[in-house]
């Protein structure tokens, strides 16, 4: 096994932890917000959602505002992006329609999903590093059983 092929290795069940990690954060969120669904009246429902995706490598936690058209009866919602900007997390300011349990929810669910998108971030930049560690300067690529060998070979 190659250098490389142990990095994605470990970069795959780094991703599967950082997975399920997020799994649960957004189960966070969602037992929060169907409580509201149920319980509040509509003029006070939550605007956002939080929604996580799993990438090649990586995951993208994101928030969305919910936009609704159409005739009484024949709605329909559209989830529009809400900009995060360079940072690890969203501001406040990204919110301005919130409701106000929902700046609370928004703030603890932020206060768990920053760690994750800086622990996304990293597995990504080492999955793009992954490719130079066999070939970088001098450095022998170890393909045999004995490492010692396989060092003699590559002339090291």
């Amino acid at each position: 096994m190659t250098s490389e092929e142990m990095i994605r290795a470990v970069l795959e069940l780094e991703q599967d932890r950082l997975w399920e990690a997020s799994i649960a954060v957004h189960a966070e969120f969602m037992a929060e917000y169907e409580y509201s669904k149920a319980n509040l009246p509509l003029s006070q429902r939550g605007r956002y959602g939080f929604k996580i995706e799993k990438r090649r490598v990586g995951v993208t936690l994101k928030w969305v505002r919910f936009e609704f058209f159409g005739p009484k009866g024949k709605r329909r919602r559209m989830d529009r992006a809400v900009n995060r900007g360079d940072e690890t997390a969203y501001p406040m300011s990204a919110f301005p329609t919130a409701q106000p349990w929902e700046k609370t929810l928004i703030r603890e669910i932020e206060e768990k999903a920053e760690p994750l998108r800086i622990w996304s971030n990293k597995l990504v930049r080492i999955s793009q590093m992954a490719p130079s560690l066999n070939t970088g300067a001098g450095a022998p690529q170890i393909t045999r059983a004995d490492p010692q060998i396989a060092l003699e070979e590559a002339g090291a």
